[in-house]
């Protein structure tokens, strides 16, 4: 979901304002209270991982989120990994994409599900097009080619 900033906001505050008023009126003993409390951690939870500033609309992408407490049956779990990045050590799900039997579509692959893979701007364009290209080969991954494209947004270095 891509909204404003204003837009983000108001659902939030609009996820407060159900809990509290559903507090109000549902009656629930207090030891009970967990209960729609863990809800609205779930709702803002999804909420905080799947929306986006709007700016990014271009991209129109694809989250993977893996919350291990939903993978009751340890099907993801050995992609669970971790990345080393400028953050430092952080988890990480490197999903496969592949048929997983009672999971997925049965010809799940990235054909499929790639629509196109749009570069960034950089200053050689050209050039990051022709390695990714070379990267698809190497993996085996020839048929996505002519859906590769370079951004035509203009690069501008900052700095």
């Amino acid at each position: 979901m891509r909204a404003t900033e204003s837009a983000r906001s108001k659902i939030a505050r609009n996820f407060y304002r159900l809990f509290n008023e559903s507090g109000y009126t549902s009656n629930i003993p207090i030891e009970k209270l967990y209960i729609p409390a863990h809800s609205l951690f779930e709702r803002i939870k999804a909420f905080a991982l799947f929306s986006k500033h709007h700016g990014f609309k271009e991209e129109a992408e694809w989250r993977v989120v893996y919350m291990p407490e939903r993978d009751t049956q340890n099907v993801l779990a050995p992609m669970f990994n971790y990345s080393i990045g400028s953050r430092g050590v952080e988890p990480k799900l490197r999903f496969k994409i592949l048929p997983i039997k009672g999971l997925t579509a049965d010809d799940l692959s990235l054909n499929k599900v790639i629509e196109r893979i749009i570069l960034g701007p950089s200053t050689s364009n050209p050039m990051a097009v022709a390695t990714i290209s070379r990267m698809l080969d190497i993996l085996n991954q020839s048929g996505l080619k002519p859906k590769l494209r370079g951004s035509t947004i203009p690069f501008r270095a900052i700095g």
